[in-house]
């Protein structure tokens, strides 16, 4: 008769299944939230009338966090006229060409956009936390409360 072992077989862990499509789209919000911190932070100057946001390689409106581009329009209208005026200075059909130039500015176009790659930030990291909750609530079960409650212990 052939002695057989009776240690227990170890199994390996079972291995941390990702939902890969999600972990990209995380990323990619990621990177979105950076451009728009990115483009937010340049030149912000603490005041409520201007926006805080306005990159000189733009060369036209802010790409905005806090605000859809349209809201900025009224300040860069104001210096474009004004640079206008000193341009046109002396010329009888000064407010004519300003308006026009005005109107035919690459701005102009930003003028009530309404929705912005920015708005969309927000609500993604929304949807992620919608779908990674349940997730994680089936794979722990029961000490889903106390993983949530150490991690943000920590």
């Amino acid at each position: 008769m052939e002695k057989q072992s009776t240690a227990p077989v170890s199994t390996p862990p079972p291995k941390k299944e990702r939902l890969l499509s999600l972990d990209a789209f995380r990323g990619f919000t990621i990177l979105g939230m950076v451009f728009v911190i990115a483009v937010a932070a340049g030149q912000y100057q603490h005041h409520p009338d201007h926006l805080p946001q306005k990159m000189s390689w733009f060369g036209s409106l802010p790409v905005s966090t806090w605000f859809h581009a349209d809201v900025g329009y009224h300040l860069w209208e104001a210096a474009e006229r004004e640079r206008l005026q000193e341009e046109f200075a002396g010329l009888p059909d000064a407010p004519e060409r300003i308006a026009a130039a005005i109107a035919e500015a690459p701005e102009s176009r930003l003028k009530n956009i309404g929705l912005t790659f920015t708005d969309l930030i927000a609500p993604w990291f929304v949807f992620i936390v919608g779908v990674c909750v349940p997730l994680s609530r089936r794979k722990r079960g029961g000490e889903w409360w106390r993983h949530v409650m150490s991690r943000t212990l920590m």
